[in-house]
Order: C-alpha cells, then sequence, then structure tokens
C-alpha cells in the first residue's frame, strides 16, 4: 500500500470513529425547550443536561448512557432534558438555556416548570445516574421552598412581588441569585423605586457598588481632602445596617466602605488605618473562603508593619512597595554566598524608576539569627557592606532584613537586587 492510499485509509478510520462516537453520544431525551413544555405540563422541574457531543468524545458517550438509565429509573420527581452545546449552537439559544460555560461542562441545569433558573450541578454530581439520584433527592425540599416564593413573585405585583422575589433569591448561593434573571427582573420592573432595598443586594455587582459610593465622594470636589467623605461612609454604614444581606452583598458593601476609609487615610496622609483595617477584618469574618475576603486580608498584611515583605527573586517592584510608611523587607540571598568574608548588598534602581526609596536598618541573617549589620540610612542605590561574615553552614537560609519606605505616590520604584562578596582590601 502507498503511502496516500495509507494516509486516506486513516483518515477514513478517524471518520469513522468519530461518526461512532457521536451517535453514542446521542440521547433519547427531549431537547430543551420540549422539556421545558413538558415540565409545565406535568408541574414538576426541568433537569437539563448540558454537555458536547463534539468535543467531548468518549466521555460524552458514558455521560450519555448515565443519564439513560437515570430517565429509565422513573418516578423522578423532574422532568428530564438535554442541551448539546455543540460548537456552531447560536449564543442567544445557550443563553436562554441556563449560564453554564464550557469551563465547567457537562453540567445539569435546574429550572422550574416556568423556566425559572434554580441552580446547575457540576463535576461528579453530573457524571453517574447514582451521583443525580441522589442530589435530586437532596435539593428537592430546598427547592420546592424556593418554587412556592418565586411563583408568588411572578404572579403578584408591585411592592409585594419585589419583597417575595428577594425571599427567594436569599434562598440561592450568590453565584446562582445573579443568574436568576426571571427574580431579578421582577425587582427591576416591580420596585423601579428600590422600596425593598433589593437592588443593593441583587441589582447592583461590586462595581456599580463602587461607582455610586464615589459619586457621593466627589459630590463633595473632585479629589483631595474635600471629598464627601463622611456621606460616603455614612450611605455605606446605612446598607450595611439591615439584617437581611446576604453574604456577598455584605462583603461586598464593607469592600465599598473600606474602599473610602482608604481615600480619607490617602488623602489626609496621616496613615490612620485602624478604620479600614477593622473593616477588612470584618470582610473576613463575614466568609473568609472569599475572593473579598483574600483582598482583604491582602491590605491586613500590606499595613502590618512588623510582618516583612519576602522577596525571592533578585527583583523588586510596586508589590512590595509601602506607600509613605516603614515596612520590613526580607530577601533571600542564600544563592549569593561564597563563604565567609564581606558582601556587598545593593538595591540598583531600574532605568527611568523613581529614587524615592528610603532605606535604613541593614542585617544580614542565618537561619534568621543577625550576624552582621548596619544601622541608619542608606541612600538609595549605594551598597550596603556587611563586615566580617562567618562561612554559612550548608542547607542554611540567608536573608537581608532590612527597613523600606517608598515616598512615590504612583508606586515606580523598582529595580534589581544584588549581592556579592567584597573584593579583598
Amino acid at each position: 500500500m502507498n503511502k496516500t492510499a495509507s494516509i486516506l485509509m486513516a483518515l477514513s478510520l478517524c471518520a469513522i470513529t468519530t461518526a461512532a462516537t457521536t451517535a453514542r453520544a446521542a440521547l433519547s431525551l427531549p431537547e430543551t425547550k420540549e422539556a421545558q413544555e413538558q415540565g409545565k405540563q406535568a408541574g414538576k422541574p426541568v433537569v437539563i443536561l448540558w454537555y458536547g457531543s463534539d468535543w467531548m468524545g468518549r466521555e460524552a458517550a458514558s455521560l450519555c448512557s448515565e443519564w439513560e438509565k437515570l430517565a429509565a429509573a422513573g418516578n423522578l420527581p423532574v422532568v428530564l432534558g438535554q442541551f448539546d452545546d455543540k460548537l456552531n449552537q447560536p449564543r442567544d439559544k445557550r443563553c436562554k438555556t441556563g449560564m453554564p460555560t464550557q469551563y465547567n461542562l457537562p453540567a445539569a441545569v435546574v429550572l422550574l416548570p416556568d423556566g425559572t433558573y434554580y441552580t446547575a450541578l457540576t463535576g461528579k454530581k453530573v457524571k453517574t445516574a447514582k451521583a443525580m439520584q441522589k442530589a435530586l433527592q437532596e435539593m428537592m425540599p430546598k427547592l420546592q421552598k424556593f418554587r412556592a416564593v418565586a411563583e408568588k413573585a411572578r404572579s403578584t405585583k408591585g411592592e409585594e412581588a419585589a419583597k417575595a422575589a428577594g425571599e427567594a433569591l436569599r434562598m440561592l448561593p450568590f453565584e446562582d441569585a445573579r443568574k436568576c434573571n426571571a427574580l431579578l427582573d421582577v425587582l427591576r420592573s416591580q420596585d423601579p423605586q428600590n422600596k425593598t432595598g433589593n437592588k443593593e443586594v441583587f441589582l447592583q455587582g461590586h462595581e456599580a457598588t463602587w461607582k455610586e459610593l464615589n459619586s457621593i465622594l466627589e459630590a463633595g470636589g473632585k479629589g483631595g481632602k474635600n471629598r464627601d467623605f463622611a456621606g460616603a461612609e455614612g450611605a455605606a454604614r446605612k446598607v450595611l445596617a439591615r439584617t437581611d444581606l446576604t453574604k456577598e452583598a455584605r462583603q461586598r458593601w464593607l469592600g465599598g466602605l473600606a474602599f473610602v476609609q482608604r481615600e480619607k487615610f490617602n488623602a489626609e496622609g496621616d496613615n490612620n488605618w485602624k478604620d479600614f483595617l477593622a473593616t477588612c477584618k470584618e470582610i473576613v469574618k463575614v466568609d473568609s473562603k472569599s475572593d473579598y475576603a483574600e483582598g482583604a486580608r491582602f491590605f491586613l498584611d500590606y499595613y502590618n508593619t512588623e510582618k516583612p515583605f519576602i522577596i525571592t527573586s533578585y527583583f523588586y517592584d510596586s508589590r512590595v512597595m509601602p506607600r509613605f510608611f516603614d515596612k520590613p523587607w526580607k530577601v533571600d540571598v542564600t544563592s549569593s554566598m561564597e563563604g565567609a568574608g564581606d558582601y556587598s548588598f545593593v538595591l540598583h534602581p531600574a532605568e527611568r524608576s523613581s529614587n524615592k526609596l528610603e532605606t535604613r536598618d541593614f542585617e544580614l541573617l542565618v537561619n534568621g539569627k543577625p550576624v552582621s549589620g548596619v544601622e541608619g540610612k542608606v541612600e538609595y542605590g549605594k551598597p550596603v557592606v556587611f563586615h566580617g561574615v562567618p562561612a554559612i553552614p550548608a542547607k542554611a537560609k540567608v536573608e537581608v532584613r532590612c527597613i523600606v519606605r517608598c515616598n512615590d505616590g504612583g508606586l515606580g520604584c523598582q529595580g534589581r537586587i544584588e549581592m556579592k562578596k567584597s573584593l579583598a582590601h
């Protein structure tokens, strides 16, 4: 057989295999639209398997087989359907079906009989009939409570509808609540004056909260000390005084309050971080695993003047710049040690870098214990010489500790670090 024939045969086998895989992936479950119609008629929630038969390969075939088992079990409290997320599906059709992306497929989108979004199951829960049966069983009590309140929101008008929509959304994790467009639309249409206060909880993301508080700040004057810090802080605290906020909303508004407090001490230049750090601690306390908490922990570390920035490379930049306050650095220089003697340590400013870095009180530490030091201020960019450094034990960690302050408001201090053994003199 010649080379061309071999290639054609290989391509043919590949096409046959692909077709077989796609065929095995096909489900007998109804498509989304038909499944939703069945759900309305039966008065049952609808669970849509969302997958991609044309790019999931063998995984799709296995998945579909498990969902066929699930459908065959009978007496389910839901109607099953499917959405095959082929790459040529129009975006608007995807959006109307649910909210997953290709990054978390396969997924099971759970809808009320009227199409209201409830949640999406992903991971192992979706991949076997047994796991899905268990997930549905555990879900039903909460789903039925949500359904009753959501149907009240959709069947009433005005403030009563908006209150019910808010109550239903509070039953959901934030990531599900923000995708539940049917109830979010109830809030927008039935409570345009925000009498229920649900706008601050569900209709505003982080950016909108920031813009609202910043507009109050700027009403007192563009920039500087003339901004209305008291007014912006009061607006944030008014929302935070409510007892019906979700965890996400409370952290979001605490984040807004922290923004106002940070702007205030930056404008006044007094480094009084007490209120700001107290707010950061409160953010972590509400939910320590959230993105808001991660950001708050950064600032708690950043403004901790006892906790050093750890530098493990031979470069420094804005990420380790204490703006207008003193903070220790610890620079790992282990790889530069070449036995006993004198050593020179230099912070070389990058070209076009700010020269407004202040440095003082340098120590050379071996396994955390000082072996040499230079007290007082050292002009930025000048070498610091550690005299009489003893031989370094094997596997010892060697660091340079110093106090640093960046007096550049744009945090433009950056450069490279050099540590080398001094020539004998």
